[in-house]
């Protein structure tokens, strides 16, 4: 394999983690590699930690004004010279392997990307062991995803193709240049990895997959997607919108409208429970969902197809959360204190 693999690592304050990241890259056991940092802006030392490995000639840094992780990947991207990219996070860490493993895999079956299994770690060191084995991945025949695919009821392809996160991915740079799908979720939301991926899945991919746990995500307390009042509903409206918008580009808007709608309304659901979550009374709580209500009546105004669309809920508790959401609001914190007792 004579390949060039771009890492691209992004990094906004990361002082405390980037030179772990940076010596997992380095040691890597494919050396054909196109290491390119992104920072975004960092106001600690995490410029002055990444210098100390510039004498490795394949390292390249791009220090630029502070606009948010999809300003960062879209900019990795755009700069990526490798036949392949990959994008982690300065927090985090690969295996030794990781390259040479995920490469020979997505070669062999001529694949557009490639996906591994995901170790959790905590910030003590120890293993989350729950959210590892959400992440496994099941050595498996390529699996190439056309939109007859994508649209079929209770196919659960977000799950298998793991599409809310980048991380754990190789993807042949060609092919994402070739389709013309950009990380463009503004700043301050969350779920960058999340719309870029399926914006992607629309223009029928073949993915490969690795059951090696290769890549190394740290669960940082402190972490954007554990800050309280992060704005969910809105951001996640926005990745409705531009995964509408990207399926009419792809001409497949007729056949993917149930699953975006779906999709909507899990999204929907995981915002409104988050929010009521870090909320404390039931008047208050009460207070949000009608809150959340009114946020999505102006946007299903601007999105007409998602008005009255319960049979395209793929799961009795999805269904159960749209009837309530729409017909017994205050029925609704109930709902999530028992979702939540079901799933612990």
């Amino acid at each position: 394999m004579n390949k060039t693999v771009t890492i691209a690592i992004a990094s906004c304050n990361n002082a405390p983690y980037i030179e772990r990241c940076i010596d997992s890259v380095i040691h890597q056991s494919y050396n054909n590699l196109e290491i390119l940092i992104v920072d975004d802006g960092s106001k600690d030392d995490t410029i002055d930690k990444i210098e100390e490995f510039t004498k490795d000639s394949r390292l390249r840094i791009i220090i630029k004004e502070n606009g948010g992780l999809s300003s960062v990947r879209q900019r990795a991207l755009e700069e990526a010279k490798g036949d392949y990219i990959c994008f982690i996070d300065a927090d985090d860490y690969l295996k030794n392997d990781y390259v040479e493993l995920m490469l020979s895999k997505i070669m062999s079956e001529n694949s557009d990307i490639c996906i591994c299994s995901t170790l959790f770690e905590n910030e003590d060191g120890s293993i989350n062991e729950k959210d590892t084995q959400s992440f496994a991945v099941m050595d498996r025949s390529p699996l190439k995803v056309t939109n007859d695919l994508l649209s079929s009821r209770n196919s659960n392809l977000s799950g298998l193709l793991s599409l809310s996160d980048s991380w754990n991915k190789m993807y042949r740079t060609s092919f994402l240049k070739e389709i013309g799908v950009q990380f463009n979720l503004p700043k301050g939301f969350n779920g960058s990895d999340l719309v870029f991926n399926h914006k992607v899945a629309l223009f029928e991919p073949q993915y490969s997959f690795v059951s090696a746990v290769e890549y190394c995500h740290v669960l940082y307390k402190k972490s954007a997607v554990r800050r309280k009042k992060k704005e969910l509903q809105q951001g996640f409206q926005f990745i409705i919108s531009d995964i509408t918008n990207e399926a009419y580009r792809a001409n497949c808007i007729d056949k993917l409208k149930g699953k975006i709608v779906n999709l909507h309304y899990y999204l929907l659901r995981y915002a409104l429970q988050d929010r009521l979550n870090e909320t404390d009374g039931l008047n208050l709580k009460i207070k949000e969902v009608c809150k959340s209500r009114n946020i999505n009546t102006l946007f299903i105004e601007q999105n007409v197809y998602l008005i009255n669309k319960v049979g395209f809920m793929e799961t009795n508790s999805l269904k159960a959360f749209y009837m309530l959401f729409h017909y017994m609001p205050f029925f609704l914190p109930l709902f999530f204190t028992i979702r939540k007792k079901l799933t612990e």
